[in-house]
């Protein structure tokens, strides 16, 4: 009788510790995962984006809401390369969304290909987009919106230029083909100036130069242009639309912000749809608040 009850206190001795053993082992397990966000993980290998030497300059991201339909948009679209002009390119960060079933829905004479995507679409939605031309500048709330007239792009580019820079972002990529897909290997890297915050999310979106297609321009005697060569179209998200929170990579910690000086590696990998030119295709990496939905940062790099 003894025996049998030593043999039962030692199976249940057993099985305690392998239930404690499956719960030491999740919560070891979690640790690292503080460091992977739904698209991207943090990176051990900072080689590629830390040698690059990037001027600490605050740049301004133009989200242009256009379509092929639209005859008015080719003079919003002037407004933003007289920008580049102005201040360079490496400061005005420009992404063309073709949205609207009025204004960029293919049809079969003229344009049989649609340039509107999920990402796009979103946004457009999301910021209760209107009548084309119009646009957003770093996705600053201006009155009761972030939309704005293309006429009001110059001024307010011009002031968000001259703010100092709280972030410097660096990124390296690289497209590694293969018999069934191409991918892109992405590595993004956060340079933080000062304290961020809780709120702060990053982006990255891809878009598109030298698309061969048509586009109206009313101020044409001929108002259909063909060829006409599209450029900064957006394509997709690395990130899906609306990023995920710095947070997650700055700390082993919940909830833990990131702080200045603080540098900060992501490495992504994404699948590049089979349609897009690898050779045309550019990174636009952003960082915004959640809660405000302004941009702080952003740069645009080409993929190689």
């Amino acid at each position: 009788m003894r025996k049998t009850k030593l043999l039962s206190l030692n199976k249940l001795f057993v099985l305690f510790l392998l239930i404690s053993f499956i719960f030491t082992s999740c919560d070891i397990e979690k640790a690292p995962y503080k460091f992977i966000g739904g698209f991207g993980k943090l990176s051990t290998d900072i080689a590629r984006t830390d040698t690059i030497k990037i001027e600490a300059v605050q740049n301004v991201m133009i989200e242009d809401f256009t379509g092929w339909k639209c005859g008015n948009c080719p003079a919003a679209s002037d407004v933003v390369h007289g920008l580049i002009e102005k201040y360079g390119e490496e400061r005005i960060i420009p992404i063309k969304i073709h949205a609207t079933d009025q204004f960029a829905s293919p049809d079969n004479e003229h344009e049989s290909r649609d340039f509107r995507n999920k990402v796009g679409t979103e946004i457009f939605n999301s910021f209760k987009g209107n009548a084309l031309p119009n646009g957003m500048v770093n996705r600053k709330l201006v009155g009761n919106s972030q939309i704005v007239y293309h006429t009001a792009w110059g001024g307010l580019a011009k002031t968000a230029l001259d703010l100092p820079p709280s972030i410097v972002i660096k990124a390296h990529s690289r497209v590694i083909p293969s018999a069934d897909k191409t991918t892109l290997n992405a590595q993004i890297q956060l340079n933080y100036l000062a304290n961020g915050s809780l709120d702060d999310k990053l982006a990255v979106y891809l878009v598109e130069d030298s698309i061969k297609g048509v586009q109206k321009d009313y101020r044409k005697e001929d108002p259909i242009i063909d060829p006409y060569y599209h450029t900064e179209m957006l394509r997709g998200a690395i990130t899906g639309t609306w990023g995920e929170f710095v947070s997650l990579f700055a700390s082993e910690k919940k909830n833990e912000a990131p702080i200045s000086g603080q540098k900060i590696p992501i490495e992504y990998n994404y699948e590049i749809n089979k349609d897009w030119n690898p050779d045309h295709l550019y990174l636009v990496a952003f960082v915004y608040n959640e809660k405000t939905k302004e941009v702080i940062q952003v740069i645009k790099r080409k993929v190689k």
